[in-house]
């Protein structure tokens, strides 16, 4: 009966992906955008070349267009609250701790291209670039470490980082994938695949036990082992595409972005892949679904598209709220708090990356200001959604249970 009801829901959740569509948004630029972040439904960021940052309060509805970094190819944002990010590309690494208001350079290039970079945490990251070059950082940038991969493939750039904890983390380029243990101080070489495809995007749940990676010719790769074992996912472009960015939600939910707008999705944890409807031709760079409900893609000229999700919403009035979730990563144990709300919040919920819901409680004594304890702890480590109720709309942040 459980082995029934469980195919009953995978394949509820699989019609109910499908019967969304993505749709294209005006991005206001020409330029060639390379990767999405969004910290919540409603709040994101897009980089891209020539110094662009888009950023947009309203679930992509409207962008803002900022040129703060001129002259640079950013390839890579990523943000671990509504404050606090970081952007790499051609002209190093730049941090911010105001939304985005102002950046302050942390890493000069000096002569290294960052393709990725990815945060555990507020301290623990990295980035991957060119030459083989790694950057980790256990203080939020303000100290980088510097390590060169010595591989044969010395000339291939590293196009992916993943981070999985303080410790643990991943770094792709060529035909390889290289381990750390140690924070960086030391990686050791993950696998070797006998293809002539690179690596150019990897994903992994925040266990570190379920990962994928894409590349070069449509190539699919996925483990359920923490890596000890990866897997041929298959070439699943029509005509040898490359798939650019990947996103991983739960364990089993998967979505691709490839050369020549194509997307795919995968239900089964990478092992096989179905098509999806695109409403563009140019060539998507990177994808990100800040929950089952929404998700973006970017691309070549300024490609903008918007997916309505599992739980599909419609966009809710843009709120004046400060709201912050602390600390962050948790162990389980949080504190909500709010203020300059135009009404009292009357419900907090906690769901997951797939809309489901975990934790709800009536909020009957709140005021306009004030914070909210949650104890949490019983859940099971993972990315989670702290999601407010106001009687105008809502507010929505990223929380992150550590393990414990």
């Amino acid at each position: 009966m459980k082995t029934v009801t469980l195919l009953f829901i995978s394949l509820f959740i699989t019609t109910q992906i499908f019967a969304q569509n993505w749709e294209r948004l005006d991005s206001l630029t020409p330029y060639h955008l390379n990767d999405v972040f969004f910290t919540s439904d409603q709040n994101g960021m897009a980089v891209g070349e020539n110094g662009r940052i888009l950023t947009t309060t309203d679930q992509g509805a409207t962008w803002t267009v900022q040129n703060k970094i001129p002259g640079c190819n950013l390839l890579s944002v990523h943000f671990m609250d509504s404050d606090t990010g970081w952007i790499s590309g051609s002209c190093g690494i730049h941090k911010t701790t105001d939304g985005g208001a102002t950046w302050n350079l942390q890493l000069a290039a000096n002569g290294t291209t960052y393709n990725d970079i990815h945060f555990y945490d507020g301290q623990h990251g990295g980035a991957s670039g060119t030459l083989m070059q790694i950057a980790t950082t256990h203080d939020g940038g303000q100290n980088w470490n510097h390590s060169t991969l010595s591989v044969p493939e010395s000339n291939n750039p590293l196009m992916a980082v993943h981070f999985a904890n303080a410790d643990t983390a991943w770094v792709g380029g060529g035909t390889k994938l290289h381990r750390t243990s140690d924070g960086g101080q030391t990686w050791a070489l993950n696998q070797t695949f006998n293809t002539v495809d690179w690596i150019l995007s990897m994903d992994f749940d925040p266990t570190g036990r379920v990962g994928i990676a894409v590349g070069g010719a449509g190539l699919t790769l996925y483990t359920y082992d923490h890596s000890a074992n990866w897997n041929v996912g298959g070439f699943i472009t029509p005509n040898h595409q490359d798939v650019n960015g990947t996103e991983l939600l739960g364990t089993d939910s998967i979505f691709a972005v490839c050369d020549d707008g194509l997307i795919y999705f995968s239900q089964t944890g990478g092992s096989a892949w179905n098509s999806m409807v695109s409403p563009t031709e140019n060539n998507l760079n990177g994808v990100h679904f800040p929950s089952a409900r929404v998700g973006f893609a970017v691309g070549n000229n300024g490609t903008m598209l918007r997916y309505g999700g599992i739980n599909s919403i419609s966009p809710t009035p843009k709120l004046q709220v400060n709201f912050k979730v602390y600390p962050n990563p948790s162990t389980g144990n949080i504190t909500v708090s709010w203020s300059g709300s135009q009404s009292a919040p009357n419900r907090v919920e906690l769901v997951d990356a797939l809309g489901k819901v975990w934790h709800s409680e009536k909020l009957s004594e709140a005021s306009h200001e004030g914070t909210h304890h949650l104890d949490l702890s019983h859940l099971a480590s993972g990315v989670y959604f702290i999601d407010l109720t106001f009687e105008e709309g809502h507010v929505q942040e990223r929380l992150l249970i550590s393990p414990r």
